[in-house]
């Protein structure tokens, strides 16, 4: 989705910070339980990413063989 977004002029980000029962609550999702969600709109002139983004961690910090 977000390939096709940005392939069309749009700009999205993926979120995961945020409440998830009182998102279902205000969204009125019976049954659903949102894990992330994705927000889609057209970016402004200036927009830059967050320095966050560049902000990685090496794999080798979160990822672990199993042998």
């Amino acid at each position: 989705l977000m390939y096709a977004s940005s392939e069309v002029g749009l700009g999205s980000v993926y979120v995961c910070a945020f409440d998830p029962i009182k998102t279902k609550e205000a969204l009125n999702l019976d049954g659903l339980t949102p894990e992330c969600m994705m927000v889609v709109g057209y970016p402004a002139e200036d927009a830059t990413p967050s320095q966050m983004h560049y902000n990685r961690r090496e794999v080798e910090q979160f990822a672990h063989e199993i042998k």
